[in-house]
């Protein structure tokens, strides 16, 4: 059963009437009546600012790392950002500042603001008035109260941390390691430890706390001690509490305790004063949950990779804590098994087992019908059983067993008396009548055929007044729809499919297929609605234009949508439909996607539905037909002798790097550069009928996606085509109009940094809600007929330039590499590429999990050797290793089907090694060539040699002729033998970046960026001042900070000359 639409499995509005709720608690931070600061947290990029304040982040799965923008730090995974359960972006420095939270927390850290300074600067950021975030003094008053406290109890909950971690909480580290705690988890969990003494008070006087808020809060006494003295803590547990550190969205919410060794093991907790709150333990990435009632349950599945909700005795969930819940995937009830291994007597096993029934049926009434229930544990507890071993797979296979609440009431509900059964059914009915259209249905038959219920009486039994007789209200008559017997328009529609509609990252949406006629008999075109747009209806004159009359009167429309739902429930097909490729698992086997369906380990499953749209990324489709293995082989080998090694093994390569994406992505795009008719094209796309043979037909090559396409298009193309070789055609601006040419080089350096980040722009609906993420899942190949260049992309690339006579032979010569070409782009269209790619990808499949140990490592092996042999820029020997590496596994699964022998593998590898080694020494040259000081020092010798620019002498005693209309950017010692110059940093970059921009190309670097790259060349700067990287020192008769240049050093090591060109 797909459990996929809410984990409440019912109408949000009928949720609201179902089950009454306690209110939120005293510490939890959502709390109402504040200012309305999700339009700001929706609105801001936080990536954005981070950079702005002066860090470069790189995604980190679905996180961004990089270094502290705030205390300025050098470790380059120390500031993390990262996406909360609300889908708000947060921010933690690991570090220094220790400290976290969200984009106002940040903003005053970095700007120096108070609270509301904060507001104001984010508001003003993105064109909002004060007035729409309810903004006025009582508001902002409680705004900053609230987060006081929060700052306090995340102050406190480091002081308890630290205690952990210090010799006196070594016990306490001692027990939790015993039971089956890592110590990763322990810091990551931020649990803490106390023996109940002043400590904490001491500890928040130091830091400047307000001990006030504190004693308010309860985390203090009136007497000093922390809240674990309370109930004669010290005495009840000499040995100390372990302290849990409760937490949303990053921040402190709650404290609760345990004791260590207590002397009374009914007296072993402790809380903060008040209702008592849950824990939560979520993992990123994991949209589900499985409710447990202890902290180290919580914990312990945290551990192992799932997300968890710890109940810590909470007698009734708050309705912010239920929605929280219900906005996950599917929420699992795993209740302690209180009876394992038991000394119990048969009555008191028989009062537990009805305790446990109770709060189960509890939560359920609160959470939802579809809340699944899990088996009875083979342990205690979560914590018990993760001591006993208890892995992952374990855990899945444990869960898998689960069933839905709904299921077990219907199952328990045949051995029930008649007045039972009668109390049971009014429950069950009203459940059904609250769960989503999809399901309903599918339950009502469920309970007709489990219970021997007529349709019409279980109608009857449904109490919500507007699906009493929902099934009999609407119908299809006369070709007509009709609503309780009125015609409501000209015309007829039905959903004939509700696909589920699975992007590999993002929540699934709901996607309508519809089909519709007019009375006249005259058929509609099917059309496809996203589910959230139909029942808004814009959908029938966009789609069916003015035929289609709608006759009901203003503000009933939504009785039309309600008719055209009626009328399909008992036709319509639901299907789950996929939109990208690669590796997904289906039914808990991994497998590949293409439009032709889902290859695993026993062949293509066409039965699977892959959409990737009527653009060219349907050419991704794996044959479905078998051929001779060794034939196959021997096709995609052949396509390594097309032309120069050099050229044809980084495209080889990289078809076979593109399925290990997800273990090491090759963070840089694949350049294919040559001039027209080269070739480059051709054989790019060649390349690409690895997977799927429709890129090439004939001479003719259809491109997945080129650079006339918008950039959403293109990063859509990059989301999509997972695990896949993207080739992006034809970056040609030079036959482009100006502002064409400058909007295709702002694509290409997007695309570029996207690839190298593997990050996207943050976008925002028209609400201001977030748009799903898309960032790139491909390997990214581009051609050009000019390579693209930059010093800030070009570490980001690697160029294989494709010369006349490569591939294609030139015009007079003898044409063999034609004929070449000619043979496997028949063998390409016959599909023997895209067989051997299919070998590959099934040999990944059986040996997935050997594989995704060892290519890691190959990576690393293969990185190593490119630093030995020469100084490269840090990205260029990783590329190197992924592409080594993913070729000597491709030709390592052909020696393994025996298709080829060890010895022509072996000088195949080292062949291809050789070409990629080349491939990256001349890359390393190229961002030589590209390094902003290098280029700086070329515009100045040019400037001076052209005479537009001028060193004019230091003293006033040497007469001097400045060039006309030349600019002044320093000065030079007068005398035979020059030896430094003294330039005038600003002056001089700003005439360096007019040279370039002249050129078409760009200087990107600030003044202060540039002073630091000069400072860390040994012996370019002869002087520096004590504190600046200019000296002072006295020019044209006055105290000037300056460059002070060594021009020798300049010349050896740029091959420039900056002395005068009249010397």
């Amino acid at each position: 059963m797909d459990l996929k639409q809410n984990a409440a499995g019912r109408k949000p509005a009928a949720s609201q009437q179902r089950w009454t709720a306690s209110t939120d608690k005293a510490h939890d931070t959502t709390t109402s009546n504040r200012l309305n600061l999700h339009v700001i947290f929706s609105g801001v990029n936080l990536e954005d600012l981070a950079q702005q304040a002066g860090t470069k982040l790189q995604r980190s799965g679905g996180e961004f790392r990089g270094t502290c923008p705030l205390h300025k730090g050098d470790n380059p995974t120390a500031f993390v950002i990262y996406t909360d359960p609300n889908g708000h972006s947060r921010w933690h420095c690991h570090t220094k500042c220790d400290a976290g939270g969200d984009a106002i927390d940040f903003v005053q850290r970095w700007q120096g603001l108070d609270f509301m300074g904060a507001v104001k600067y984010l508001a003003e950021t993105l064109h909002l008035d004060l007035a729409e975030l309810g903004f006025d003094s009582a508001s902002a008053q409680r705004e900053m109260e609230h987060r006081k406290q929060t700052d306090l109890l995340d102050e406190s909950a480091k002081y308890f941390a630290t205690q952990l971690w210090s010799k006196a909480g070594e016990p306490a580290r001692k027990y939790l390691l015993g039971r089956g705690f890592t110590e990763k988890t322990l810091r990551e969990a931020g649990w803490g430890y106390s023996r109940s003494d002043r400590g904490l008070h001491v500890h928040l006087q130091k830091a400047n706390a307000d001990l006030d808020i504190a004693k308010k809060l309860g985390v203090i006494r009136a007497d000093g001690l922390d809240f674990t003295a309370n109930g004669d803590g010290a005495k009840a547990s000499p040995d100390g509490y372990i302290i849990y550190h409760h937490t949303w969205n990053g921040k402190t919410t709650y404290f609760s305790a345990r004791a260590l060794k207590p002397k009374d093991p009914n007296d072993k907790s402790r809380n903060l004063p008040g209702d008592r709150q849950v824990y939560w333990a979520l993992v990123p990435g994991d949209s589900n949950l499985i409710i447990v009632e202890g902290q180290s349950d919580a914990e312990s599945l945290r551990q192992l990779g799932r997300s968890a909700l710890a109940l810590c005795g909470v007698g009734n969930l708050s309705a912010g804590e239920i929605e929280r819940v219900q906005k996950r995937r599917v929420v699992y009830l795993a209740l302690d098994n209180d009876l394992h291994k038991t000394k119990l007597n048969v009555a008191e096993q028989d009062k537990v087992r009805k305790r446990k029934t109770l709060v189960t049926r509890r939560l359920c009434e609160a959470l939802g019908a579809l809340t699944m229930i899990v088996p009875d544990l083979p342990a205690k507890d979560m914590n018990e059983w993760l001591q006993n071993g208890l892995t992952l797979q374990v855990l899945e296979k444990h869960l898998s067993s689960s069933k839905p609440w709904l299921d077990m009431m219907i199952d328990q509900s045949r051995s029930l008396s008649p007045v039972e059964l009668d109390e049971t059914l009014q429950a069950i009915t009203r459940h059904i009548a609250d769960l989503p259209d999809t399901l309903r249905s599918r339950y009502s038959s469920l309970v007709e055929k489990k219970l021997s219920i007529s349709k019409r009486d279980l109608k009857n039994l449904m109490n919500q007044r507007e699906d009493e007789n929902g099934y009999l209200d609407s119908e299809i008559r006369e070709r007509r729809l009709h609503f309780k017997g009125d015609a409501l328009g000209n015309f007829w529609a039905r959903i004939s499919h509700e696909l589920m509609v699975d992007d590999g990252l993002n929540p699934p949406t709901v996607r309508y297929s519809i089909e519709g006629g007019l009375a006249s008999g005259q058929t509609l075109q099917p059309v496809q609605v996203e589910a959230r747009a139909f029942d808004k209806l814009d959908w029938i004159p966009d789609s069916w234009g003015m035929r289609p009359i709608i006759t009901l009167p203003p503000g009933k429309s939504y009785l039309l949508a309600r008719a055209i739902q009626e009328v399909s429930m008992e036709s319509v097909q639901r299907e789950k439909l996929y939109t990208f490729t690669g590796w997904h698992d289906c039914d808990g086997q991994r497998g590949f996607l293409t439009a032709s369906g889902w290859l695993g380990e026993d062949g293509l499953n066409d039965q699977v539905r892959v959409d990737l749209g009527s653009n060219n990324l349907r050419h991704y489709a794996l044959p479905k037909e078998e051929c001779d293995p060794e034939e196959a082989m021997r096709a995609t080998l052949e396509f390594l002798q097309l032309g120069p090694r050099r050229v044809t093994a980084p495209l080889w390569a990289a078809m076979y790097a593109a399925p290990l994406t997800s273990l090491r992505p090759l963070n840089a795009v694949l350049s294919v550069y040559g001039t027209t008719q080269s070739g480059k094209s051709t054989l790019a796309h060649l390349a690409l009928t690895h997977f799927g043979t429709g890129f090439v037909q004939g001479r003719d090559y259809h491109a997945p996606i080129d650079w006339t396409s918008t950039m959403t298009a293109i990063e859509a193309a990059m989301f999509l085509a997972k695990d896949v070789p993207l080739v992006i055609d034809d970056f040609a601006p030079q036959f482009s109009s100006l502002a064409e040419a400058r909007a295709m080089h702002k694509k290409g350096h997007h695309v570029v940094r996207s690839v190298g980040n593997r990050s996207a722009r943050g976008r925002s609906r028209a609400d201001l809600s977030q748009q799903n993420t898309r960032f790139p899942r491909s390997l990214v190949i581009m051609t050009a007929e000019n390579p693209l260049i930059g010093q800030s992309i070009v570490g980001r690339m690697l160029y294989v330039g494709v010369e006349p006579g490569d591939i294609l032979p030139i015009q007079g010569s003898e044409n063999n590499g034609e004929n070449k070409l000619t043979v496997l782009q028949g063998k390409a269209q016959q599909g023997l590429l895209a067989q051997a790619m299919k070998l590959y990808l099934q040999y990944l499949t059986e040996n997935w999990e050997r594989i995704s140990k060892e290519f890691p490592a190959m990576v690393d092996k293969a990185a190593q050797i490119a630093r030995q042999a020469g100084s490269l820029q840090n990205r260029l020997p990783d590329a190197y290793g992924v592409l080594a590496a993913a070729q000597e596994l491709a030709l390592r699964c052909f020696e393994d089907l025996q298709l080829i022998s060890w010895k022509d593998v072996d000088e195949m590898i080292a062949e291809n090694n050789q070409a990629l080694l080349g491939l990256i020494q001349n890359q390393a040259e190229q961002v030589a060539a590209e390094s902003p000081v290098r280029k700086f020092f070329t515009a100045l010798a040019s400037l001076l040699v052209e005479g537009k620019v001028y060193l004019a002498p230091r003293t006033q005693d040497e007469e001097y002729q400045p060039p006309i209309h030349a600019s002044q950017i320093g000065y030079y010692d007068p005398g035979p033998e020059q030896k430094l110059i003294y330039l005038r940093t600003e002056t001089s970059l700003a005439q360096a970046k007019e040279f370039w921009r002249g050129l078409d190309e760009n200087l990107d670097i600030m003044p202060d960026a540039l002073r630091r790259q000069l400072r860390q060349v040994d012996g370019l700067l002869a002087q520096v001042g004590e504190r600046q990287v200019e000296a002072s020192r006295s020019c044209g008769g006055i105290k000037q900070r300056v460059l002070v240049v060594n021009i020798q050093k300049v010349e050896q090591l740029y091959g420039v000359s900056l002395e005068r060109p009249e010397k």
